[in-house]
């Protein structure tokens, strides 16, 4: 289980480590800017939405505790106490620090003037903190720390933010890489990191793909 632990901290460290290279590039520079195009703002739309679990409009920490008891009501037979209590710690981390901007709640509009405003600033930095964060919610997914999600796995984790739809969540699913019916979590953090970071509509995007199904 360490090792497999290790191996997905090293897939983070090269992942991050490509952000970092830009950086470093850049030394004595101002950096890295980037505009965001109506691409990756669609994007981004669709990412709010997906959050808004209680569908009132807003992103708060309402949905933040909605996501919690449906997430942690399903996956409790297979996390133990320990692993619990720092999954906890993780995603509210996540849910308040990136999603929520350390407010109770964030409209659409302030949403993405938040986004906006981190990746035309500072590109790189706003991929190493998506990066950073999307791997908690992996680890999160992946409850027996074997570093492949399952489809059972997969789908708890689509029905805490209200995707109840299970054709669609394993469409969802198999949408992705598999190995045996089994996703290597790295590939669904890479996903992740590419549907909230990338502005090449040209690049093949598994969430943008079935969020737009669902319209």
């Amino acid at each position: 289980m360490y090792l497999m632990r290790l191996e997905l901290y090293c897939t983070l460290q090269v992942l991050m480590a490509l952000c970092s290279k830009v950086a470093v590039d850049s030394i004595g520079t101002e950096p890295e800017s980037a505009k965001a195009n109506k691409y990756l703002i669609k994007k981004w739309e669709q990412w709010f939405y997906l959050n808004d679990i209680n569908k009132d409009g807003e992103m708060s920490l309402d949905d933040m505790n909605l996501f919690e008891r449906k997430f942690y009501k399903g996956h409790n037979n297979l996390l133990k106490n320990a692993q619990l209590e720092k999954t906890k710690r993780t995603l509210e981390r996540r849910w308040r620090r990136v999603m929520l901007d350390n407010r109770a709640s964030i409209s659409l509009g302030d949403f993405i003037s938040m986004f906006k405003e981190r990746y035309e600033s500072d590109k790189p930095a706003f991929t190493k903190m998506i990066t950073e964060v999307e791997l908690t919610a992996v680890e999160a997914i992946d409850s027996n720390c074997d570093n492949m999600i399952s489809k059972e796995e997969f789908v708890e984790d689509m029905e805490s933010i209200g995707r109840m739809d299970m054709t669609n969540n394993k469409k969802f699913f198999f949408s992705f890489p598999d190995i045996n019916g089994r996703v290597p979590a790295e590939v669904l953090l890479a996903g992740l990191v590419l549907f909230l970071t990338e502005d090449d509509q040209t690049k093949p995007d598994s969430f943008k793909t079935i969020l737009d199904s669902d319209n």
